[in-house]
C-alpha cells in the first residue's frame, strides 16, 4: 500500500518523522499558552477517512460495480457526521426486478469485505451522480 513519510524540523537536533495521513489541521493556542493542533479540519486528496479507515473513490466504485449483477442500477457512498460520529451510508437505486432485501444484504457484505467499514445501506429512487464517494461532514 502506498504512503508517504514526512520529515518536520521543529528543532535542528530533533527531526520529527511521521506518516503523511492527508489530514489538514491548524495551530491554536491551548489553555496553557502552548501551541496545539486544532484537530482534524479536513483532508487533502480524494480519499476519505471514515472511522479510521481510508476509502478511495476507486474502491467505492468497485463495490458499486460489483452490485450491478444483482440489480443495482447505480449507487454512491455518503459520509456524514451526526453527533460527532462518522456514518457511512451506501445509497443504491434498485433496477426493475431486483430484490431489494437481497441487494441490501449483499451490499453490506461486499462493502465491509472491500472497505473494512460496514455501511448503512439504503434503497433510494434516484441519485445525484456527481461522485461515487461524497463527504458531507463539516469540520470547524
Amino acid at each position: 500500500m502506498p504512503g508517504e513519510v514526512v520529515a518536520t524540523l521543529l528543532h535542528p537536533d530533533y527531526p520529527l518523522l511521521r506518516f503523511g495521513t492527508g489530514d489538514v489541521s491548524r495551530w491554536q493556542v491551548g489553555d496553557d499558552g502552548l501551541l496545539r493542533l486544532a484537530g482534524v479540519l479536513g483532508r487533502v486528496g480524494a480519499a476519505v477517512k471514515v472511522r479510521g479507515m481510508f476509502i478511495h473513490p476507486h474502491q467505492a466504485g468497485e463495490v458499486i460495480g460489483s452490485l450491478h449483477a444483482l440489480g443495482a442500477e447505480s449507487g454512491r457512498f455518503v459520509v456524514e457526521r451526526p453527533a460527532d460520529k462518522d456514518v457511512l451510508r451506501l445509497e443504491l437505486v434498485c433496477g426493475d426486478g431486483a430484490k431489494a432485501g437481497q441487494l441490501v444484504v449483499a451490499a453490506e457484505q461486499r462493502a465491509h469485505e472491500r472497505l473494512r467499514v460496514r455501511p448503512e445501506v439504503r434503497i433510494v429512487k434516484s441519485i445525484d451522480r456527481d461522485s461515487v464517494l461524497t463527504d458531507t461532514r463539516e469540520w470547524s
